[in-house]
């Protein structure tokens, strides 16, 4: 028996070596080199039960009968591994057992393992399958998971310079708000309103401010009126990039081959169309327009015009409103931070793992710390940290969680979002693996049960080389 228990002692010795998230084991009793990189540790710890069955009762026991009862081995995970586990058991004496039993079959229960919540909770050893399958998953060890994914997780925390309403359930930094250069609301009622103007609308034919068919805000809005109702203004754009040009507008009562059309010159003299409403567009409601400049010289005298002759009777109308410039509305934010909401994890823990769902353009940037406490009270004045320090970031998926946190209830964590403008790194997902009161306990494979029939009541009927022993063998691996 002293030469069999060194044999399952070596046998389920499982080395884990981490490289990139995955798990590579050796069946061996040291680190071996695999050209890997990251810390190696242990996934899982098996040990042999003190309480083993009696299998020795077997030789002089009756012809037939229940096998003996008793635990195998004690499984246990390693402090940094929060995966779920396939266990697997061999019967590794099958060509000695059968020289002394016709059958044995032998009920193996894992226990917290997936299958034990089947019917039956156990699986079955035999002589003829030689092998069973138990799952335990990192519940099933007392490991727990805290987890944001949704739009109402994030913005359960504080958010800063970040958008989570654009693509729910992920987190951005937010658009910069547009500057506005120029406007007009029109809600003076003359020709003259607004800001940002060199002076006011020039117009000719039948342009008027009025209030009549529902204005899209306000009390006022323009309308040029067939055939020859139009309006020009002009503003310095000198020195500025990115210029749209925005506004609401209507069509109303144009026929075929009538035409409206809103149109742009730097120099008062070249004009381009940037848009047009036909009998297409005759709906009599209101759109809104957002035109892109930045093809344009941005010049002193910049002028903008809405020009109404292309349509050919006065029962044709084109009416305009809130008309703006506006610079800066396409650039995100440069920095960004969300805080998550204050979590008690229930009693003192030990947090484990940090993992995340990140996306990184060239030029941005995600990095996270968490801080804890033994309350609430104590936890807005904690100390951030890092993996090691006070001065560093969880920047990868699947790094282990800095372990000045164990024993405290209370975890929060930050996200730092940085980016040159251009583009925004995006957070789908955050959460903090941790067990409670120990957690990651031994959990016990034992024999609960079975039936075997000898080949004979007489050990010297046997054949030669019988064992009445079944050696049980311990495989247990990453699922």
């Amino acid at each position: 028996m002293r030469k069999k228990k060194l044999w399952f002692a070596v046998a389920v010795a499982l080395i884990l070596l981490v490289s990139g998230g995955g798990f590579v084991y050796t069946y061996n009793n040291s680190v071996v080199t695999l050209g890997l990189q990251d810390p190696s540790g242990d996934i899982v710890t098996v040990t042999e039960a003190a309480g083993q069955p009696d299998w020795n009762s077997l030789v002089s026991a009756n012809i037939s009968g229940e096998v003996p009862v008793g635990d195998l081995y004690g499984l246990s995970p390693g402090a940094g591994y929060t995966g779920d586990l396939v266990v697997k058991a061999y019967l590794a004496n099958t060509s000695a057992l059968i020289k002394a039993y016709r059958y044995l079959n032998i009920k193996l229960y894992q226990e917290d393992s997936e299958e034990a919540e089947d019917t039956p909770d156990y699986r079955l050893l035999t002589l003829d399958n030689g092998i069973a399958t138990f799952s335990l998953t990192a519940t099933g060890f007392g490991l727990k998971s805290w987890t944001q994914t949704t739009q109402a997780d994030f913005e359960s925390g504080t958010l800063t310079n970040l958008d989570t309403a654009s693509s729910p359930g992920d987190v951005k930094l937010a658009m910069l708000p547009p500057t506005t250069l120029a406007s007009d609301d029109f809600e003076s009622g003359g020709f003259a309103g607004g800001s940002g103007w060199l002076a006011p609308w020039s117009t000719s034919g039948n342009a008027a401010i009025v209030t009549l068919q529902f204005p899209y805000q306000g009390s006022y809005h323009l309308r040029l009126q067939g055939a020859n109702g139009y309006v020009d203004r002009a503003l310095d754009l000198s020195g500025q990039a990115g210029v749209h040009l925005q506004f609401w507008a209507k069509a109303n009562s144009l026929e075929a081959g009538d035409i409206a059309v809103a149109r742009v010159s730097p120099d008062g003299t070249t004009w381009t169309t940037v848009q047009s409403w036909t009998s297409a567009d005759s709906d009599n409601t209101y759109h809104f327009y957002d035109i892109d400049l930045s093809g344009f010289t941005m010049s002193s005298q910049f002028r903008i015009a809405f020009d109404g002759t292309g349509m050919a009777q006065t029962n044709d109308y084109l009416y305009v409103d809130d008309v703006r410039l506006v610079t800066g509305g396409s650039q995100y934010y440069t920095s960004g931070e969300i805080l998550s909401p204050q979590v008690n994890v229930g009693s003192a823990a030990d947090f484990h793992i940090i993992y995340f769902t990140i996306t990184e353009p060239s030029g941005t940037d995600i990095k996270f710390q968490l801080r804890s406490a033994l309350t609430q009270g104590e936890l807005a004045s904690a100390t951030w940290y890092g993996p090691t320090g006070t001065g560093d970031y969880y920047t990868v998926s699947g790094m282990a969680v800095n372990t000045v946190h164990d024993g405290r209830s209370w975890i929060q964590y930050r996200g730092v979002f940085s980016s040159d403008g251009s583009a925004t790194p995006t957070l789908s997902d955050i959460s903090v693996s941790y067990s409670v009161g120990g957690g990651s306990s031994e959990k016990m494979l034992s024999v609960v049960g079975g039936s075997y029939r000898k080949v004979s009541d007489n050990s010297s009927d046997w054949a030669e080389g019988w064992s009445i022993t079944p050696e049980i063998y311990v495989e247990v691996v990453q699922r």
